[in-house]
């Protein structure tokens, strides 16, 4: 019924919000064609310019969840290497400008994917390493810099510190003392303040 009021390219938020809500009840099909149908309507509608950032995030999210986790994870990090570049994030002189709300809503988006692409790290590579380490926490960095109001960034931000220190301290291989006490430091203080 609200299909025939309103497009699904006029209220997408409606609509990804919806196949989310299937996506999490295990209703895959039904995620699949709201989200083909936002795909199709935006690729319709402006043919040379791609989907809008949030549809393909609810896509990436879809793919995930049926099982397609390396894929996923790579079109992840290559999107959000390109929102990155797009507002700014590794050198603002570059950033595209438009709407401040727009911009805006691109950082919260944007947020999001960093925090999902560092759990899904963490999900395919339970083992930590110290590049590992590295890639996670930059994905958790970057979500708490891009929304840092968002309390789940800080939050992972926080239980990741924590997790590295708990990995830190239960490895007796040979280490070098100094280096790992400044590891460990590290990882506290980013854990208590926040950076």
């Amino acid at each position: 019924m609200r299909s025939l009021v309103i497009s699904p390219g006029e209220d997408a938020a409606s609509y990804i919000r919806f196949a989310n809500l299937c996506r999490k009840a295990k209703r895959v099909k039904i995620a699949e064609s709201i989200i083909q149908q936002l795909l199709s309507d935006q690729v319709q509608k402006d043919s040379p310019i791609r989907a809008s950032p949030g549809v393909v995030f609810a896509h990436l999210k879809l793919l995930w969840d049926t099982g397609d986790k390396d894929d996923s994870l790579n079109y992840l990090g290559n999107v959000c290497a390109t929102l990155a570049r797009e507002i700014g994030l590794d050198d603002p002189r570059k950033a595209i400008t438009g709407n401040f709300e727009e911009v805006q809503e691109v950082r919260r988006l944007l947020s999001r994917a960093y925090l999902k692409q560092g759990q899904w790290i963490q999900e395919l590579r339970p083992e930590w390493t110290t590049e590992l380490v590295d890639e996670v926490m930059q994905c958790y960095h970057n979500a708490t810099q891009l929304d840092p109001k968002w309390y789940k960034a800080w939050h992972t931000w926080a239980l990741c510190n924590f997790e590295v220190i708990t990995h830190l301290e239960s490895t007796e291989e040979d280490r070098d003392d100094e280096m790992y006490g400044k590891q460990l430091l590290t990882h506290i203080l980013a854990a208590i303040v926040g950076e």
